[in-house]
């Protein structure tokens, strides 16, 4: 890139009408569905954050949260962020994300929560292993059925994440610290081998893990009824280890395949 990124808080209307086109696209959807400009400038202006990146001129990648009641607790709530596709593995979003967590330290929050759909990998990595964040809750179709650029059409299943922002492990990622490969647990609550799927019921052990696709995504396309049934057992099994203590913690990609990695629960 001729010219670096550059993060910016937005909140002029104009600044936001193309905020919101950018989710529209980013995301395959029509304008009518991306975030409304007067709900994005009101939170903006009352305790909220849209926040941008920009290559030049250009918008590239967009966020918005706002302020959330979470147990019992005020939290910024990071209802959406993406990035273009000719952007992305280039560490626009986690610049999106590390800029949004210097501006929610800054304003009093100490935790940033949202969603993201357990099936997918590559956001269970970005959000587990490059950001340090957990999450010990799951909600069955949160947002009803989807069917664009990431959704097969199929419900939609979502984390909520919980992003401690003065952990240990976050500020070690914010610092650009080395990060020392998770040890693979040896109890397996779920995995796809021989063509099936496996479950097992949750074990006492400090420690496990579960099995999802590499690529969600083309498996709901090619094949929605493994999908379907790998994206249920998986919600059901999670629910079940959330339920004795677990959270997950961590993510593994070994061999082309992906597993998270579940610990007990500190707090």
């Amino acid at each position: 890139m001729s010219e670096p990124i550059t993060y910016r808080v937005l909140t002029e209307n104009a600044d936001l009408e193309v905020a919101s086109h950018l989710e529209a696209v980013i995301w395959g959807w029509d304008n009518q569905f991306a975030s409304p400009t007067n709900v994005m400038r009101v939170t903006a202006l009352k305790g909220g954050l849209v926040l941008s990146a920009f290559h030049g001129v250009d918008m590239v990648g967009m966020s918005w949260a706002f302020p959330a009641r979470c147990d019992d607790q005020w939290v910024l709530w990071s209802h959406v962020a993406g990035v273009l596709p000719h952007y992305r593995r280039l560490g626009v979003g986690a610049g999106i994300k590390w800029a949004q967590r210097d501006w929610a330290l800054e304003n009093g929050y100490d935790q940033i929560r949202w969603t993201f759909d357990p099936m997918q990998a590559g956001n269970a990595n970005f959000n587990l292993r490059v950001l340090g964040a957990t999450t010990h809750k799951i909600t069955a179709n949160m947002y009803g059925v989807y069917d664009d650029t990431l959704n097969p059409g199929l419900p939609t299943d979502r984390f909520e994440t919980v992003w401690m922002l003065d952990d240990h492990r976050v500020v070690s990622r914010s610092l650009g610290e080395d990060q020392p490969r998770p040890e693979m647990p040896e109890v397996t609550l779920l995995q796809y081998s021989n063509g099936e799927l496996h479950r097992k019921t949750v074990s006492p052990k400090p420690s496990a893990r579960l099995e999802i696709p590499a690529n969600f995504t083309q498996l709901g396309r090619e094949d929605s009824l493994l999908a379907r049934t790998w994206q249920t057992m998986l919600r059901e099994t999670l629910t079940d280890a959330f339920n004795h203590g677990l959270a997950v913690t961590e993510f593994i990609r070994a061999e082309n395949r992906c597993w998270y990695v579940l610990t007990r629960r500190s707090r």
